[in-house]
């Protein structure tokens, strides 16, 4: 509540200090009123999980309105702006609940209980295959050749189930120490006992590169893999080391470790498609788009109601800082008459020719016609 009051007081002594458009104390209560709404509506969604109509009617999962609802720009925006909007502010939101919660940190612990269970299990499995050795070898009547064969079948099996289980318990250090990371981050502190990077700073570089991890929340969501809010996501993703600061916004919590992930397969095939990893590698690939031919064939067993995410070149042909490879994470769902809907959590419009040749614009939460296709230019597709 105190950063909301925060917020408006600084809205207010910005507009009355700004000489240029001159607003009467009663043009300022407008304005501020009308911003506020709009930072409010988008606050109080961070830990909604569900969403109503603007007659207060719920939305119901799957329908078309549900598909536009979530992944609508005025929540999920990634726009560079002078003032918070979009996913700056239920970031923000996030970082300031977990402080008021764990005040410097104090008993914020990390969530490792995925890989604790299979590290469990891995035991279990070892604890069978030496009792299984150990009767074995017991056993009356083998011929010392058949002994040792099983000795060494059996020692063959124990050491494979040794190794994958190294592989998690690896596995788990590393999440700790991405858990570490995140932590440091959002609790860190200065001599002074402040913040060392406030709540504002670390949502602000949030936003600018969270496609990913939104994406896979609202895949998430409209595939029905889970009923969290984005702030309990969010913070799940935390906790599970899954999210971390990134290599260009080290102080933004923007580089998804892909475990709360919204789907089970990449198309093409992991590999195969010879586009290197890293932003900045990624987003200089010079090779060709995926065929409309080919994005069908991939997504002909989808179903009204689903969603697709695609990592797509979203900047050709924009200037200097234009670049050919893949730069951007969002979603494509299908509506209730089987057509693909262009979901782009941005709000940006493409613009594409139609079938007569017309220069036209696909709009959030527009149907995609085939001439589209190809200007959305995707590189990638996971369902």
């Amino acid at each position: 509540m105190y950063a909301i009051r925060s917020y408006e007081q600084s809205l207010r002594t910005e507009y009355a200090n700004d000489k240029k458009s001159k607003l009467t104390p009663a043009q300022i209560d407008v304005k501020v009123k009308a911003e506020m709404a709009v930072y409010n509506r988008i606050a109080d969604r961070t830990f909604r999980n569900s969403y109503t109509d603007e007659n207060g009617n719920a939305i119901k999962h799957g329908s078309d309105e549900f598909l536009a609802k979530i992944a609508e720009p005025e929540f999920n925006g990634q726009n560079s702006t002078k003032k918070p909007d979009g996913m700056e502010i239920p970031v923000k939101v996030v970082i300031e609940y977990m402080r008021s919660k764990y005040p410097d940190g104090k008993g914020y612990a990390p969530n490792l209980a995925p890989w604790n269970e299979r590290i469990a299990t891995h035991k279990e499995n070892l604890h069978e295959l030496n009792v299984e050795l150990k009767t074995g070898l017991q056993k009356e009547g083998m011929s010392d050749k058949e002994r040792k064969s099983f000795q060494k079948d059996m020692e063959k099996k124990i050491a494979s189930e040794s190794n994958k289980m190294y592989a998690v318990e690896l596995e788990r250090r590393h999440r700790m120490e991405e858990f570490e990371k995140s932590s440091n981050l959002i609790f860190g502190k200065n001599s002074k006992g402040e913040y060392n990077v406030s709540s504002s700073e670390i949502a602000k570089q949030t936003k600018a590169a969270i496609c990913r991890a939104d994406t896979n929340y609202l895949q998430n969501r409209v595939n029905g893999r889970m009923d969290a809010s984005f702030g309990e996501y969010f913070m799940n993703k935390v906790e599970m080391g899954d999210i971390r600061p990134g290599t260009g916004q080290t102080k933004g919590l923007v580089w998804d470790n892909g475990y709360l992930k919204g789907y089970d397969d990449q198309y093409p095939p992991k590999g195969q498609d010879g586009i290197p990893d890293g932003f900045d590698a990624s987003n200089e690939y010079t090779g060709e788009p995926l065929s409309h031919d080919y994005i069908q064939e991939v997504t002909a067993n989808m179903k009204p109601g689903q969603a697709i995410q695609v990592w797509a070149d979203t900047d050709v042909n924009k200037g200097n800082n234009s670049k050919p490879g893949p730069n951007h994470y969002y979603e494509i769902s299908m509506n209730s008459k089987g057509e693909f809907v262009y979901l782009n959590h941005t709000g940006e419009a493409v613009q594409y020719f139609d079938k007569d040749g017309k220069p036209s614009w696909l709009k959030h939460n527009f149907p995609i016609p085939r001439e589209a296709w190809k200007s959305l230019r995707i590189f990638r597709v996971y369902k």
